[in-house]
């Protein structure tokens, strides 16, 4: 609340711009349409039925189960988080938006149950009821068990596409720059990065969102002094066609972690183009293995 507060005051808005450009509700203002929309989209998801298995089980045995007061308080307060994650959380990117509600929720459901699972597992069942148990876990962890053998190709795949963009402004082009991923290409970066796609620029965000054509990127980067702009492509509609495509990164193998495999590099007039095209040549010949960079002609 504080944080939101102090955005707030800054005229940045309630929330991040990460948020907003993630979230629809945030975008819709918080209408139900868009809660009840994010609620239908997440109870399609894996772990959104597993979530909801969960919660029936907390509130089952909350309600019906005589429990100590502190027990109960705690299986109220954890089918209350469940349900505000289905509403207004998401499942996905990598893993990393909902392990924070997932794993509170299964220890609270192993402790509301404990007294039932323990009785079973003494009975000459033991074995069935182990091997049942073992396969839900397995079922609700199939998901972080890919994420976890994926991870050095995500890893990866990171520094063959964000690391190597992060490499040619840093150490090639030496210049400012507008992206649409923001990460790799802004860290230990003295020169400006404009960020398109508006995670890191409420400015960009509102503007993306507002305009019904190409005007608003080249407003936006006449505003920052931005020559070169490097993007996914497909994230966006029809480019200015002033702009020159003067490269294309491609990533040969599979993609675990990235927005996408092909990167476009552009000059938004003649004389940058003249000057990009040499460095990206210069460049090419330092890429690692698993990754082409097409140069346009000088």
């Amino acid at each position: 609340g504080g944080f939101s507060a102090s955005l707030h005051e800054l005229g940045l808005g309630w929330m991040p711009s990460s948020v907003s450009a993630k979230s629809n509700i945030v975008t819709s203002q918080g209408s139900v349409a868009a809660v009840l929309g994010n609620l239908r989209h997440n109870l399609g998801e894996q772990q959104g039925l597993v979530l909801l298995c969960v919660l029936l089980i907390v509130v089952a045995r909350t309600v019906s189960t005589p429990l100590p007061p502190a027990e109960r308080w705690v299986g109220a307060a954890m089918s209350a988080s469940i349900v505000l994650h289905m509403c207004f959380g998401q499942f996905g990117w990598f893993n990393r938006y909902e392990l924070y509600i997932l794993t509170p929720a299964f220890l609270v459901a192993l402790v509301l149950v404990r007294a039932p699972l323990t009785a079973a597992l003494r009975t000459p069942r033991a074995l069935l009821v182990g091997a049942m148990v073992t396969m839900i876990l397995t079922f609700a962890g199939l998901p972080y068990w890919i994420g976890h053998l994926t991870s050095p190709l995500a890893a990866y795949n990171v520094y063959q596409q964000q690391y190597q963009m992060h490499r040619f402004v840093t150490e090639h082009y030496q210049g400012p720059v507008a992206v649409n991923d923001l990460g790799w290409v802004a860290y230990r970066n003295d020169q400006h990065v404009l960020d398109f796609w508006g995670l890191g620029s409420r400015e960009a965000l509102d503007l993306r969102r507002a305009s019904t054509d190409t005007g608003w990127m080249n407003a936006l980067a006449d505003r920052h002094d931005v020559q070169v702009v490097i993007i996914y492509e497909r994230w966006f509609g029809p480019l200015p066609p002033e702009w020159h495509r003067v490269g294309v990164l491609i990533l040969d193998g599979p993609r675990i972690s990235l927005g996408d495999s092909v990167v476009s590099f552009f000059a938004r007039d003649d004389a940058t183009r003249d000057q990009v095209i040499p460095l990206l040549e210069q460049f090419r010949d330092t890429l690692p293995p698993g990754v082409q960079l097409g140069v346009a002609e000088r």
